[in-house]
């Protein structure tokens, strides 16, 4: 569907749903995975989030409130249908939080600036302690499907045999980064396998974390979350920004709220190399 006919196919919804007159509606380009635009109504913005496949935005339904529930600020579905029986798209039309990413802002910030949104985000992962999984491991978007008995189990199969593997055959990476993923697995595997099954959102590196005139407003794009360890997304947040003094100060900031010791931030560093070897597959992706 071209941009265009994007664009009324959302006037047409925004319409139907709001009996509002779209404004300017703007494509949101950070992420991939849904076709997300910012729309201008007379009283506000809000968010639309489209995808012809309803199972990959239906989590939000989900997570949304378990999340306000424990204090976390997210925004609000205000009309959604998944059917699409109307339009060729699932979608949800939602309320909108101010300020942009993270990634898009971070190089701006000052110190005290970055470390209060890093006690933010770290707090976001304390909130979450203690809720149930299912004792299994991996992605779980609107429903626990397709699990595994281990997290390590769950790290060999994310992206390592065939995501990696294409994306060196596409030449995105090579040989030498598939001997350090291989490397670390083996030197890590007893580690992996003890990791006990806990709930946590993955996604806090330099998207969904959105940050307006230098504080934290909230997080976005809750369609799923994780079973395993942790400490994973404590290491996207450490591959966002290598070699600079902001991505520094913010990951000790947030390794510091959350008390790591010196062990955990070198598991942290790890998960930091696996993530940076993902990102680089999936720029083949993306091509």
């Amino acid at each position: 569907m071209k941009s265009g006919s994007m664009v009324e196919l959302i006037g047409g919804i925004i319409r139907e749903e709001l009996g509002q007159k779209a404004g300017n509606i703007a494509r949101q380009t950070t992420g991939y995975c849904n076709e997300v635009y910012s729309v201008e109504l007379p009283r506000g913005t809000v968010i639309i989030r489209l995808n012809k496949n309803p199972e990959s935005i239906l989590g939000s339904r989900k997570y949304i409130p378990i999340f306000r529930k424990r204090g976390i600020k997210v925004p609000g579905i205000i009309k959604a249908d998944y059917s699409k029986k109307h339009w060729p798209y699932a979608y949800q039309i939602m309320t909108k939080l101010p300020g942009r990413d993270i990634g898009q802002v971070i190089h701006g910030l000052t110190g005290p600036q970055l470390r209060a949104i890093a006690g933010q985000v770290a707090s976001v992962f304390k909130k979450l302690r203690g809720l149930p999984t299912n004792g299994k491991y991996g992605y779980v978007g609107a429903s626990e499907k397709g699990l595994f008995p281990s997290w390590f189990a769950y790290l060999k199969h994310e992206n390592v045999r065939n995501g990696l593997i294409a994306a060196r055959n596409r030449r995105v990476i090579n040989n030498g980064h598939i001997r350090i993923i291989r490397k670390l697995y083996a030197d890590y595997r007893e580690y992996f396998e003890s990791v006990p099954s806990r709930l946590y959102f993955n996604d806090l590196s330099s998207k969904n974390v959105m940050v307006d005139r230098g504080r934290f407003t909230g997080i976005v794009d809750l369609d799923g979350v994780v079973y395993g360890d942790y400490l994973e997304a404590v290491g996207r947040i450490a591959a966002g920004w290598p070699g600079t003094a902001y991505g520094d100060t913010y990951t000790r900031a947030v390794m510091d709220e959350l008390g790591l010791s010196a062990e955990q931030r070198r598991i942290v560093g790890v998960y930091a190399v696996f993530n940076r070897i993902e990102w680089l597959s999936e720029q083949g992706k993306k091509s």
